[in-house]
């Protein structure tokens, strides 16, 4: 089974993909509120951080 192949059978089968994204986009805006304002990120950029924690496990 290849990446592609887990991705589709965890979308469809089970919600872990769509919990781990909750929680790792929690985790992406409150490190992000953390940030000095000239610092924070735009959404876009948080989202992005989120896919790659995920594509990274």
């Amino acid at each position: 089974m290849d990446k592609e192949e887990l991705l589709e059978y965890l979308k469809t089968n089970s919600g872990v993909k769509d919990k781990f994204i909750e929680k790792a986009l929690d985790y992406q805006n409150e490190k992000n509120q953390k940030r000095p304002f000239a610092k924070r990120w735009n959404e876009t950029k948080v989202e992005r951080a989120t896919d790659k924690i995920f594509s990274t496990v």
